[in-house]
C-alpha cells in the first residue's frame, strides 16, 4: 500500500477511469457550452454598454442642437427688434451724405466780410462787396453771397489766361470791389493786402487782385476793383462728418 501512495504521488501509478465514454463526452460538451454561454454573454454586455454610451452621446448631441436652435431663434428675434434701429442708422448716414453733397462748395459771405475787415487798411473804405459764383455750386450756393449785376459779366478768356489776372487759374469766385481811398498808394496798399495773404490749410483764398479804375476827386480816390477766390474759400461745412461716416460704416 505504501509502494501504491508513493507511485501516486510520483505520477507513475496505473490510472483506472471506471466511468463511462459518454460520460466524458458530456461533461467535455457541458463545458463547452458554458463557455461558449459566457463568451455570448461578455458580448452581450459589450454591446449594452456601447449602446449605452452612445444613446449618451446622441442625447447630449440632441440637447446641443435644441439649445443651439433656441439660441438661433433668439438671436432672430434680437435682430429683428433691432432693425428699426439699422434703418435709422442707414437714413442718417444718406442725409449725412446729401448734406455734405449740398455745402460741398459753399462760399459763405460771412467768412468774407470778416477777412474784409482784417484786410482793408486804415485809410481805405469800401462802398460796395459783390460776391459772383463762377464754380457751379452743388447745392447750398454761395451761403448768402450777393451778386452785382455789374459783376457778372465773365472775364475775358484772353486776359484770364494771363498770370494775375482776373479770372487766372479757374477762381471759384469774384469779388468786386468799390470803394474809396486816401490815395492811389493806399488802393495799391489794399490790393497787395489781398494777394495771397489769407490762407487755409496751407492754401491761399485771395488771388489775382486787380483794379479796374482808380478816380481822384477832389483830394479822395474813388476806386473800382476785382479779386478772385480759390477751392480754399469753401467752408468745408460737413465734409470730415461724411468722410468718418463712410470710413466707420
Amino acid at each position: 500500500m505504501a509502494d501504491l501512495m508513493t507511485l501516486r504521488r510520483a505520477g507513475l501509478a496505473p490510472q483506472v477511469n471506471l466511468l463511462p465514454k459518454i460520460v466524458l463526452e458530456r461533461r467535455v460538451l457541458k463545458r463547452q457550452r458554458s463557455w461558449i454561454a459566457g463568451a455570448v454573454a461578455l458580448v452581450l454586455v459589450v454591446l449594452l454598454a456601447a449602446w449605452y454610451i452612445e444613446g449618451q452621446r446622441a442625447g447630449n448631441a440632441e440637447d446641443r442642437a435644441e439649445r443651439a436652435e433656441a439660441a438661433a431663434a433668439q438671436a432672430e428675434t434680437e435682430k429683428a427688434s433691432l432693425q428699426r434701429f439699422a434703418d435709422l442708422r442707414d437714413s442718417v448716414n444718406e442725409l449725412t451724405e446729401l448734406r455734405a453733397t449740398v455745402y460741398r462748395n459753399e462760399l459763405r459771405s460771412s467768412s468774407v466780410l470778416q477777412d474784409f475787415t482784417q484786410l482793408v487798411p486804415e485809410r481805405v473804405a469800401l462802398d460796395q462787396l459783390a460776391l459772383r459764383v463762377t464754380a457751379e455750386p452743388t447745392g447750398a450756393g454761395a451761403g448768402g453771397a450777393t451778386t452785382d449785376p455789374a459783376a457778372t459779366a465773365a472775364p475775358d478768356q484772353a486776359a484770364a489766361a494771363v498770370p494775375g489776372a482776373p479770372g487766372y487759374n479757374s477762381p471759384v469766385a469774384t469779388i468786386s470791389l468799390t470803394g474809396k481811398a486816401a490815395s492811389l498808394p493806399d488802393v495799391a496798399t489794399f490790393m497787395r493786402s489781398l494777394n495771397g495773404k489769407v490762407k487755409r490749410d496751407g492754401r491761399e483764398i485771395y488771388v489775382n487782385p486787380y483794379y479796374t479804375s482808380a478816380v481822384n476827386d477832389t483830394g479822395t480816390v474813388s476806386f473800382t476793383a476785382t479779386v478772385d477766390l480759390t477751392s480754399a474759400a469753401f467752408s468745408g461745412r460737413f465734409q470730415e462728418s461724411v468722410a468718418s461716416t463712410t470710413e466707420g460704416g
